[in-house]
């Protein structure tokens, strides 16, 4: 008799503590400032999803991509995934620009758009895309882009 056997998958979430901070709801501005240092100190894009319970205080956040000098791949399954997994009801996306300028790219305004839209149809609605230049920032929202 040919037997296979059938995979069990199991999906985990580890928590460390990373980053310190005052607990308050968040804004564009609340938000450069908490992930600031860490966020400039990458010397590649970096694409992170910062996690949010329904009262719009942070959970946690997660390192969804590390690219190169100029890009970085972001995957929407990746963020759903985290959304989930991370009992987060939304989502605010951030990353950096290495060039020290956070104006968005094509690229950028793109993608935010689409994430937005998958995030919307899952009902965890992405709140802002940030990104970090030298001693600046861009809030999507701020902007009214989202």
């Amino acid at each position: 008799m040919n037997v296979k056997y059938m995979r069990e998958y199991k999906v985990s979430i580890v928590k460390s503590d990373v980053l310190a901070y005052a607990k308050e709801g968040v804004s564009s501005d609340c938000v450069y400032k908490i992930f600031k240092e860490y966020m400039e100190s990458r010397d590649r894009e970096t694409v992170c999803l910062v996690l949010l319970n329904n009262k719009n205080m942070i959970l946690g956040f997660h390192v969804l991509s590390t690219g190169s000098l100029s890009e970085s791949i972001v995957d929407p399954g990746s963020i759903v995934k985290m959304l989930c997994l991370g009992n987060a009801t939304r989502g605010i996306l951030m990353h950096n620009h290495p060039s020290g300028f956070p104006a968005p790219s094509a690229d950028d305004i793109k993608v935010t758009l689409k994430i937005k839209e998958v995030c919307n149809f899952i009902d965890k609605p992405l709140l802002d895309h940030i990104i970090f230049g030298d001693d600046s920032f861009y809030s999507f929202a701020d902007e009214g882009k989202l």
